[in-house]
């Protein structure tokens, strides 16, 4: 690789704050003494070192990539480089700033004009060596107005880094490239993993500056360039930037070809006006009134001669767009939410899925794309675009509705099979064509040819994926001629091809339930339910995925007269599909053969606050099991204070009342209770406290805890927040027992650390708990006013204590410290729970039942003694990306 200047005449530069956005805002990077801007993430020194220039061992000819040194391996990189470059680009002259010894620019092709700039004394000697033209100079102080000739395509391969002012510098080289000229950046990159593994003292001396991708964004911008393509190379921190000078130019071209589409353009055109900066249309031949109807949106209207091919037409309305995307629609498509699409410009990939809804099934599509020549659509019919190479979305919110008039599905689907027919006479080893061969026909109802036809693609078929979906197909027209079990041997074979699909066991389910195999239907579905989405470019059915096998599964519980199980699984439905009229009303069907439900329910805990908070998953789980019913929750004084505004508490209150049909006690551990058949507190637990109480309330299913705000009290997060920017909550000690409390020195030295980044940390907790230094008193605030803060915070730090069930319930991530207690009956999967396994962990000593509540620790807290302050700054910088360790 190359190398640029080393030392020998230098020159100081100061900055104020960030010398790219002036801003001086900043926290301390992974590479010191570099400040990185909290404005544009440009990472700098302040002050600049000297500027160097070169060093007496590369003037001798001595330096780590001087011409002579140069390893094969190093030849062979640029040699790579220089056929990759020329390649995607053809030019006709090519500058290398920063060049060296030069060997990049002599392995260009004799036709290209190169030049090599560079101010080490050795570069003349390097140039007549390699028969490259070359000039000594430094390009930052180079009068370049003399110099009439412009280049294609300008280089510097880790020359950029060296520059002290990029912005003047890069408009510079703006001056010397082409109309179509492209500046190319090989650079060290800060936001790349791997930055660090290379970077020495000697860089340090070298590089004014490390940019980060967002730099190189920010500095474009300023400079009158655009990044239209990068690459990342992660684990040696480079990255690969390649810009060209803004021009304005349409953002969104939306491409269509079209023919006699009168009575469903309209609806298009009317769905997709406002997004497209550039409507092109090719019509293949239209004469009804389309293209007059279309003349109203776009003058960009273009004829080509209709060739029995939807690809060539594709391509030709491809070859008009001149937008940074493409879209691309049919004529009877009708996008949903246009607002969301340039939502999608601002995401990092090339191309980008939309949900196609046709019927009843929705499947996904390549529908949009940067405007890459190479993209292209293949398929004479059911056309795609060949997005090779390019970083695909394959889940995005973007709907289209596909819809087709009855009175004209036969002409297609007739129209269609002939296309196939007569492309498979020209390519009879095209499995694609023969692939859709088999779909037409079994559109057509033709349902022998059809089979025939999906075995033939089968046997002659490498592609697993579209494998699995023709033997599917298969099996779906045996469902549709009602011969279940043939199906289901077809389904079968369908698993012994690709296993991942849920289609395959769901199916093979709702034959059975056909079959009035009720018991088998529920195994299949289940099984089909352990199944994640395949990660597959072929459509899924993504109701399978979603609420349709709870929907079977329960239906087989109605008629196995088993309605507990029945409306379980019908809320599993509800949860995954909860605006369905249909499932909301079955479940009504279902809680109506549930006889004996409560009206009024009372639940009993005394305290402590996070217990207290925890049983609101359970109150929510009753109200959907007993529908109607009335809560009333009894506690203590002190407790009411975190249930206070729960929207499933009808009535909180100290006194119990005598009317109640149903009492739950989530006091623990007492007779029959779930916690004390667990052998607590003298066995751990073996699951969460949560899972406990929604036992003890008779009910299943999994639901968050709830502590509700008000508006008024999420003003008053909103307000914490812009007054304290960024801030952590802490929480120190324990209500319950000193075991789970860690030491105050080492709180002290995390705060100071928080507060030396910029964090101020406020300290909530009781008026007795120890204040630690730095921190902002908090403790005088109410529960509320402490889970406000919590709320809002950029994280919380803590014990296992209320607030590591409060930063839970209002979903901010948090470190927990676990000692006396464990992470598996309190901790959370948000937070990083910070616990040792020790033999005597948990020890649960804090309740007067405990055997060893009278005495003291034998291990003297040996399970938070070996929590280090290190592990907690470790354990925070993983759940706040911007502090940084």
């Amino acid at each position: 690789m190359k190398f640029f200047f080393s030392s020998f005449f230098i020159f100081m530069v100061k900055t104020m704050g960030c010398p790219i956005c002036k801003k001086t805002d900043f926290y301390t990077t992974i590479i010191p003494p570099y400040k990185t801007c909290l404005g544009c993430n440009l990472s700098y020194q302040d002050p600049l070192p000297p500027k160097i220039f070169e060093g007496p061992e590369e003037n001798q000819g001595k330096g780590p990539g001087s011409g002579h040194l140069m390893s094969n391996e190093e030849k062979s990189i640029n040699e790579k480089l220089t056929e990759s470059l020329y390649n995607s680009f053809h030019p006709d002259s090519v500058l290398d700033i920063g060049c060296k010894y030069p060997y990049f620019l002599s392995k260009f092709q004799k036709n290209v004009r190169i030049l090599g700039i560079d101010a080490i004394n050795e570069i003349t000697k390097y140039g007549k060596e390699l028969n490259v033209p070359v000039l000594q100079a430094d390009f930052e102080s180079l009068d370049i107005s003399a110099y009439e000739k412009k280049f294609d395509l300008i280089t510097l391969i880790h020359t950029f880094e060296h520059f002290y002012k990029p912005v003047e510098t890069l408009k510079k080289i703006i001056k010397c490239l082409s109309d179509h000229g492209v500046l190319y950046l090989r650079i060290p990159n800060i936001s790349v993993k791997g930055i660090e593994r290379d970077f020495s003292e000697h860089h340090k001396k070298i590089h004014p500056y490390i940019y980060s991708t967002e730099a190189i964004y920010t500095i474009a911008e300023k400079s009158g360039l655009e990044v239209f393509k990068y690459d990342h190379y992660e684990g040696i921190g480079q990255s690969d930037f390649y810009l060209r000078v803004f021009k304005e130019r349409p953002n969104l071209s939306v491409c269509m070809i079209v023919k006699n589409e009168e009575k469903n353009i309209i609806d298009c055109l009317e769905s997709i006006k406002d997004i497209a900066d550039e409507l092109i249309i090719v019509d293949t031949g239209s004469t009804d009134k389309t293209k007059e109807i279309v003349s109203k949106y776009t003058s960009k209207i273009y004829d080509f001669k209709w060739i029995d091919d939807f690809s060539a037409a594709r391509n030709y309305s491809l070859s008009k767009a001149t937008g940074k995307y493409i879209a691309w629609f049919d004529a009877d498509d009708i996008l949903e939410n246009p607002e969301d699409i340039k939502d999608l410009f601002k995401k990092d990939f090339d191309a980008f899925n939309f949900n196609i809804k046709y019927g009843h099934d929705i499947f996904c599509h390549v529908r949009l794309f940067k405007n890459f020549r190479n993209v292209t659509f293949s398929g004479m019919v059911h056309e795609y675009p060949i997005i090779d190479g390019l970083s695909l979305k394959s889940e995005t919110n973007i709907n289209v509705i596909h819809k087709t008039e009855k009175y004209c599905l036969e002409d297609r689907r007739q129209r269609n099979l002939r296309i196939l027919e007569k492309e498979l006479k020209v390519d009879p080893d095209n499995s694609r064509a023969l692939f859709y061969k088999a779909n037409a026909l079994k559109e057509l109802n033709r349902y022998e040819e059809a089979i025939e036809t999906y075995r033939n693609y089968i046997r002659g078929s490498t592609w697993i994926d579209e494998k699995w979906m023709a033997q599917k197909c298969i099996g779906q027209i045996y469902i549709w001629k009602k011969c279940y079990k043939i199906a289901i041997e077809e389904f079968r074979k369908a698993i012994n091809i690709d296993n991942r699909w849920a289609e395959s066991f769901y199916y093979i389910g709702e034959c059975y339930f056909y079959l009035k195999e009720y018991n088998e239907c529920i195994e299949w579905m289940n099984r089909a339910l352990n199944k994640p989405v395949p990660n597959s470019s072929l459509w899924k059915e993504k109701h399978i995925y979603g609420d349709t096998p709870y929907r079977y599964i329960s239906a087989c519980y109605i008629e196995l007269n088993d309605f507990d199980k029945a409306l379980e699984y019908c809320e599993k439905a509800v949860e995954k599909n909860p605006d369905d009229l249909w499932l909301k009303n079955r479940k009504e069907y279902i809680e109506s053969k549930i006889r004996g439900a409560p009206k009024i329910i009372e639940c009993y805990r005394q305290g402590a606050l996070g217990d207290c908070l925890m049983t609101t998953s359970a109150l929510q789980g009753l109200k959907q099991k007993y529908p109607g019913c009335f809560i009333r929750y009894v506690t203590h004084e002190h407790s009411r204070q975190i249930l206070e505004g729960n929207k499933y508490i009808d009535e909180l209150t100290t006194k119990p009342g005598n009317d109640a049909s149903l009492k739950i006690y989530f006091s623990y551990p007492n007779k029959n209770s779930p916690i004390k058949d667990e052998g607590y507190p003298q066995k751990p637990l073996s699951r969460h406290l949560i899972q406990i109480f929604n036992e003890c309330a008779g009910v299943k299913g999994n639901y968050p805890m709830e502590y509700t705000l008000t508006d008024k009290d999420e003003k008053i997060g909103v307000t914490l927040r812009h007054d304290y920017k960024k801030y952590a909550t802490l929480h120190v000690k324990s209500g319950w027992s000193e075991y789970k409390d860690w030491y105050l020195d080492r709180w002290e030295i995390v705060v100071e650390e928080l507060f030396r980044r910029g964090y101020i940390v406020l300290q909530i907790g009781h008026n007795s708990d120890p204040l630690v230094c730095n921190a902002v008193d908090f403790r005088d605030k109410t529960i509320k006013e402490a889970i406000i803060a919590i709320k809002y915070a950029n994280f919380h730090l803590g014990i296992d204590s209320f607030s590591n069930h409060a930063s839970a319930a209002v979903k901010t991530p948090a470190v927990i410290l676990f000692g006396s207690t464990s992470p598996i009956g309190s901790g959370y999967k948000q937070n990083i729970n910070l616990y040792k396994s020790l033999e005597c962990q948990p020890c649960y000593r804090e309740y007067e039942w405990s055997k060893e509540i009278n005495e003291l620790c034998p291990y003297n807290k040996k399970c938070m003694d070996l929590i280090s302050v290190e592990e907690v700054l470790s354990s925070i910088s993983e759940i706040s990306p911007h502090f940084l360790c």
